[in-house]
């Protein structure tokens, strides 16, 4: 008995600990400073202030630069706001952290965030940025052959063989930090893309969207392996068609978490001709498969710059379900974690 209620105990603070990790808020409570907190409270933005000393209060933060971003999509990243109270060398390294939120967001060149005005014990915060710019249209061009050498000494480096196009980057499209993706593909196969990402969507800006649809069609395609060697078929009609689409929520109640959760719907369809020379190109001598997928991603970052990261760490945990209404049936869970750290000066 007494080793249960000690392994429960174990568990209960190891739970408690998980829970303090993955609770960042975004800003503290509003209010006066208590002169009393215990240790686990000591992280928050309400600052508690040590007797005989006086704190500083954010009166205003002003912002500059933001030409095409939205003021809330850079309060949201700062971790304080107006009201809180905080001692100078405390509030410098909010700053701090601020500054490096508002980067990792890859919509600037760059950032300052530092005091503008005091007015006795009240401060003026200042955000400085310089946008990027947005759009960025790129070619595309991607050989289709399993590697290159197969491309080059196999197939002659056939032009054929290539599948070109154009992708269109569109960040920050409305100034909300959404981003949209679109891509025309001609060549090997015919194919049309479209990505939208909202990262916020609600006005407590905790809730997103994104959504997204493929398709295409190939006029030639590889329908067995014989000997180690692939074996093409190719004719005036399109042999295989394909589609997918996706739609997901995601949900940041803190600085560095993010869950998401969605689920997508894919088809693929094949000539008959395909059936008749493999007929188990699909199960079952079938044409057509479906194959719907409900999945979740957790993912957890504290790096310095995540795109080009030099300390911190970062983890994600992914499961998703594929097949839900169909003889298809698949699990998967992953797991993916990843450091950085500076190697000398």
């Amino acid at each position: 008995m007494q080793r249960t209620i000690k392994y429960c105990l174990w568990l209960l603070l190891a739970l408690v600990s998980l829970s303090h990790l993955c609770a960042q808020e975004v800003g503290g409570p509003e209010g006066k400073p208590k002169k009393e907190k215990t240790k686990q409270e000591k992280h928050s933005t309400e600052y508690v202030v040590p007797a005989g000393e006086s704190p500083f209060i954010v009166r205003d933060i002003v912002i500059t630069g933001n030409r095409k971003t939205r003021p809330n999509i850079i309060l949201r990243e700062l971790g304080f706001k107006s009201g809180n109270a905080f001692l100078l060398q405390d509030l410098v390294k909010k700053f701090e952290l601020a500054r490096q939120q508002l980067m990792n967001l890859a919509l600037f060149h760059e950032v300052t965030v530092a005091l503008k005005s005091f007015d006795g014990n009240n401060v003026d915060v200042l955000v400085q940025v310089r946008e990027r710019w947005y759009i960025f249209p790129l070619p595309y061009f991607r050989p289709v052959d399993r590697n290159l050498n197969q491309w080059i000494v196999e197939q002659k480096a056939s032009l054929s063989r290539v599948d070109y196009g154009l992708k269109l980057l569109y960040n920050n499209a409305t100034g909300r930090n959404d981003k949209l993706r679109f891509t025309v593909i001609s060549g090997y196969s015919r194919q049309l893309l479209l990505n939208y990402d909202r990262p916020y969507i609600d006005r407590s800006m905790k809730w997103g969207m994104s959504f997204g649809v493929s398709l295409g069609k190939n006029r030639e395609m590889n329908y067995n392996t014989v000997d180690d060697k692939q074996v093409f078929i190719k004719d005036e009609g399109y042999l295989r068609n394909f589609f997918r689409g996706y739609g997901e929520i995601s949900y940041r109640k803190a600085i560095r978490t993010r869950h998401r959760l969605g689920l997508s719907y894919g088809m693929e369809e094949v000539a008959d001709t395909i059936v008749k020379l493999n007929p188990n190109y699909f199960p079952g001598g079938r044409s057509r498969i479906v194959f719907p997928e409900l999945y979740y991603y957790l993912n957890y970052y504290n790096l310095d710059y995540i795109p080009y990261p030099t300390k911190g760490y970062a983890a994600e945990i992914a499961f998703s379900k594929k097949g839900l209404f169909s003889d298809f049936n698949s699990w998967q869970l992953g797991l993916k974690g990843s450091a950085a750290w500076p190697m000398g000066k």
